[in-house]
Order: C-alpha cells, then sequence, then structure tokens
C-alpha cells in the first residue's frame, strides 16, 4: 500500500490472490477504523514515526 501498488500486484509479489489483498486491506482499514487507502498510509506512516518523537533526547 505504502507503494503505491494495486491489488493485483499485490498479490502477483507475495504469490496470494488479489482477493486475499482485498481481504487483508479491507480488515486493516477496519481495525485502524478508516475508509480511504491513503487514511489508512497516513496512520501507518504516523505509527512508525511515532518512536522517532517520543524517545528521551538527553
Amino acid at each position: 500500500m505504502l507503494a503505491g501498488l494495486l491489488n493485483k500486484q499485490i498479490a502477483f509479489s507475495l504469490g496470494i490472490s488479489e482477493k486475499t489483498v482485498k481481504m487483508h486491506r479491507a480488515q486493516l482499514m477496519l481495525s485502524l477504523q478508516t475508509g480511504t487507502t491513503a487514511a489508512t498510509v497516513r496512520v501507518a506512516v504516523e505509527a512508525a514515526f511515532a518512536p522517532l518523537f517520543t524517545r528521551d533526547h538527553k
């Protein structure tokens, strides 16, 4: 998702069906309570960078 790949491209690169990719994407969006791919990516990026902003910088 972060790379902007289509479901079909993700499925091919992982060796799974496109339907499986769609189901995982839908479950991720449901878990994160996001309604769009863009919002899902934003939450994922924020979560990845959160540890950088919460470290103790002494």
